[in-house]
């Protein structure tokens, strides 16, 4: 069974090949499927800037953990200042 990216899924869009990616939580860690273009995004932006630019379609596809989401809005204020 060929995974797709998860975030391409949700804009059904094709993905030739994924690769497992963790997202960091404190109870729990969440494995994802990504494809390479969304593993460099997310390496290049960070976890809490990745979740929050796809954060609705997250909640949207069964990522509805609001600890989570809740722990990455507050500190996302600390990754702002450039």
């Amino acid at each position: 069974m060929s995974e797709k990216c998860l975030v391409c899924k949700f804009h059904n869009k094709s993905t030739p090949s994924v690769a497992l990616s963790t997202i960091y939580h404190h109870s729990q860690n969440q494995h994802i499927h990504l494809c390479y273009s969304h593993n460099v995004e997310f390496f290049k932006m960070g976890q809490v800037k990745f979740m929050l630019k796809y954060q609705h379609d997250f909640r949207e596809h069964g990522f509805s953990d609001k600890d989570l989401f809740q722990q990455i809005n507050s500190a996302s204020a600390l990754t702002n200042f450039r």
